[in-house]
């Protein structure tokens, strides 16, 4: 469509429609947020002062959704940083247009870890489903305590405010905390912390739920040698005697030396 931001300038110099669509449906700015972010963040502030912006505004949200939280904010945060006006209505045209897509879409943003998107779901207050269920059984609460690259607890505490579901399970039979502790390994580069797990339990989170293969948040703890993982748990009253599908308990999950350590369990 548009050669780059140079050829931006001209077509603007020219008065060129930028409302036009194509036969997707797409105007210039959701067709380069699908392909060139560079092009996007030039349209950005020109498509937003359109008469059309808010009949855009959610296919604009879904595709800012595409994009992680390190790559929105290299190219698109700091505009909507600048113009809270912008934001605001862009926000307020998706949950007009639909409140199931809006509840949808915030799944999305803590899926992907967007975290600036997903907080403004929440400062805006909307009335949306949160606890909406995805194709896989998650919930946007299980989305936040999955991998994350970005510290979220401060997201998890805003959205532990709403009412949230600590008792679902997804289709692999995991609550939020035994996903979150399931992939609290110690050395790798995820986000998640004892503060993480601390609220979801301070919020009613069943410390000694099972998933499919019977394993406890303490099993997980045990398995990875996550020893701040369980001392929080053992802390709180986690079942030491908690049997899973292959009859161990969460002490048996560790490796032999590390067994007696904690002898005093048995």
């Amino acid at each position: 469509m548009i050669g780059g931001p140079a050829g931006l300038e001209v077509l603007q110099k020219y008065n060129i429609d930028f409302e036009v669509v194509n036969n997707a449906g797409d105007n210039a700015l959701s067709y380069h947020l699908r392909f060139n972010g560079c092009m996007a963040q030039a349209l950005l502030p020109i498509m937003t002062k359109l008469s059309s912006f808010k009949d855009h505004a959610p296919k604009y949200l879904q595709r800012f959704l595409s994009y992680n939280q390190g790559t929105f904010s290299y190219y698109f945060q700091s505009f909507f940083e600048e113009n809270p006006e912008v934001t605001k209505a862009m926000f307020d045209s998706l949950f007009e247009y639909s409140a199931e897509e809006a509840s949808r879409m915030f799944f999305q943003s803590c899926y992907s870890a967007n975290t600036f998107l997903a907080e403004k779901f929440l400062e805006f207050n909307y009335d949306l489903d949160y606890n909406f269920i995805s194709d896989d059984g998650s919930t946007p609460i299980m989305a936040l305590c999955g991998y994350s690259q970005c510290p979220n607890n401060n997201l998890m505490r805003q959205l532990l405010t709403k009412g949230v579901n600590l008792e679902h399970r997804n289709q692999k039979g995991k609550t939020a905390l035994l996903v979150l502790s399931s992939g609290m390994r110690p050395g790798d580069r995820n986000c998640h912390d004892a503060e993480s797990v601390r609220l979801l339990l301070e919020h009613g989170a069943p410390i000694n739920s099972t998933d499919e293969d019977g394993n406890t948040a303490l099993h997980y703890a045990f398995n990875d040698e996550n020893w701040e993982l369980a001392e929080l748990l053992l802390g709180h009253g986690a079942d030491v005697l908690s049997k899973n599908s292959e009859g161990k308990i969460p002490l048996e999950m560790t490796s032999d030396k590390n067994r007696h350590i904690f002898q005093f369990m048995q």
